[in-house]
């Protein structure tokens, strides 16, 4: 790794290296290499067994099949313990974001945040959001 200093006429020679070795020996002192305790985690082979069940059934949909305009509901709580249900329309996908799953971009048209005029607020994330009455994921 080579550092170099491209403007600073005050330091010296000492203190440029100085500073270059700190840069680049602290970080790693500091980085967490490994998990703390390991997770256990299903199969990759359960997992898609488990989704191709989930499609058959009806019970979800893929992100793929989400066109923009597509209009859907998504559920939450905003007080108490009472589930209230609001209109969301998709504005597109990303696809492979960071090398994962897609992200499907979505508007809320109605409800409490609408009315507000607050958008997505604390505590909304994991709620359920439904196209073509079939489960597509959480709000994140």
């Amino acid at each position: 790794m080579t550092f170099r200093l491209l403007h600073a006429p005050r330091l010296s020679a000492f203190k440029a290296i100085m500073a270059a070795l700190l840069l680049c020996c602290s970080v790693p002192l500091f980085a967490q290499t490994k998990p703390k305790t390991n997770v256990p985690t299903e199969e990759k082979a359960d997992a898609k067994s488990l989704v191709q069940t989930l499609l058959k059934e009806g019970k979800i949909i893929r992100s793929s099949e989400i066109k923009r305009g597509m209009k859907g509901i998504a559920r939450s709580v905003f007080q108490g313990t009472t589930i209230e249900e609001f209109q969301v329309e998709a504005l597109g996908r990303l696809e492979r974001v960071n090398g994962g799953g897609d992200i499907v971009l979505i508007r809320v048209l109605d409800g409490p945040v609408v009315k507000r005029q607050s958008g997505i607020i604390a505590g909304m994330s994991g709620s359920p959001v439904y196209f073509n009455g079939k489960m597509l994921g959480a709000i994140a």
